[in-house]
């Protein structure tokens, strides 16, 4: 890091607030600063900040990113937001192709989020709020009928919850 790169703001108190993910073989850090999510490269070069005024100025309460697809959660209250890696081409020498993250789902908690996890394979979410849910995006998967599964069948977008547990 050179002297004249400047982080923009604190990570957010908490245990959750930060994670490291990658898009393709470029790892990058996603932190919560405030409202915002700032995204640093491998080098901590800032990439992009995505705005907190886009999501109603609540303090990003955790976040996690996915090793797979370069994928970021955030849990803005009891709203949990998806971001994804687009490429763009890159006005430096160094790399042909950098990333933007733009929303691309989002879903509705009971209650405040405090944890939020991404499966390894980027196409679930577990997240921890006043119960435990896992969801997915994937239309592929069908709940199985279980007694435990009664919210499956809320569609928020292409999220679906497909289990939960108090």
């Amino acid at each position: 890091m050179n002297l004249h790169q400047v982080l923009t703001g604190a990570v957010n108190p908490g245990d959750h607030c930060f994670s490291v993910g990658s898009v393709g073989d470029q790892h990058f850090t996603a932190y919560a600063s405030g409202c915002d999510i700032v995204i640093l490269g491998s080098d901590f070069e800032r990439l992009q900040i995505i705005p907190g005024a886009k999501h109603g100025n609540i303090q990003v309460g955790c976040v996690d990113c996915s090793m797979q697809q370069g994928k970021i959660a955030a849990c803005y209250g009891n709203v949990i937001s998806v971001f994804e890696p687009v490429n763009l081409p890159k006005q430096k020498k160094n790399l042909e192709v950098y990333s933007q993250w733009q929303k691309s789902g989002q879903f509705f908690l009971e209650s405040i989020a405090h944890n939020i996890t991404w499966h390894p394979a980027g196409n679930r979410l577990l997240t921890g709020s006043s119960c435990l849910q896992l969801w997915s995006n994937s239309n592929l998967e069908k709940p199985t009928e279980d007694g435990n599964l009664d919210k499956a069948d809320l569609n928020f977008g292409d999220w679906r919850c497909i289990w939960h547990c108090k």
